[in-house]
């Protein structure tokens, strides 16, 4: 261990060597594990991506140039990606944004903090749980029931938005939310939809 240490109020990640191979991983020490009914402390030994996230990534262009299409569409299908195969073994993250996106080596990105992450199936969550700016607006019209894997989704065409213009204010956006205000109003070009949906794809 280097003494390099992160976390939060249920995880702590310290960046370690293995000092047969000198590689460089990340591990974590989970606290207060509701499902370990002894007094063990649990460890996870993992893949050592950095402490840079696509936030910090957002934040420095921002104040050089904005991302091309190419960057854009680069790092969406990536995150794209990593969804689906999220979704294809059944797990829905429910709280993806910029801030638990850690940018690796050669730009990869990776999907991180799977604090919040269900494997409920249907008839799918009650609960709202994950940052209040990223969630969809059935959850924010508290209608009940809502499919996890589709905040994921949701969450997705946020971040991409962040990208194109350059936010992550998290008061502005929890403001947004909360007003309903980006999803009571329509969008007055179907040349701009266009674009995005090129972007996403």
């Amino acid at each position: 261990e280097d003494g390099d240490a992160r976390g939060g109020p249920y995880v702590v990640v310290y960046r370690a060597r293995d000092r047969r191979t000198g590689e460089t991983l990340a591990v974590k020490w989970l606290r207060d594990v509701a499902a370990n009914p002894s007094n063990w402390d649990m460890f996870l030994v993992k893949e050592f991506v950095g402490a840079r996230s696509l936030r910090d990534l957002i934040a420095g262009h921002a104040r050089r140039r904005p991302f091309s299409e190419g960057e854009t569409r680069a790092l969406m299908r990536q995150l794209r990606a990593g969804v689906r195969t999220m979704h294809a073994a059944g797990i829905a993250h429910r709280d993806i944004k910029p801030r638990n996106i850690l940018v690796g080596p050669g730009g990869a990105l990776k999907i991180c903090d799977f604090g919040m992450a269900t494997t409920a199936a249907p008839p799918y969550e009650r609960f709202m749980v994950g940052t209040l700016h990223y969630n969809t607006p059935e959850q924010l019209a508290g209608k009940g029931q809502y499919n996890a894997q589709a905040v994921d989704t949701w969450a997705l065409g946020e971040v991409l938005a962040g990208l194109l213009a350059f936010y992550d204010d998290e008061r502005m956006m929890a403001e947004a939310a909360l007003e309903h205000r980006w999803f009571m109003e329509e969008a007055d070009s179907p040349t701009v939809l266009e674009g995005l949906a090129g972007l996403a794809s």
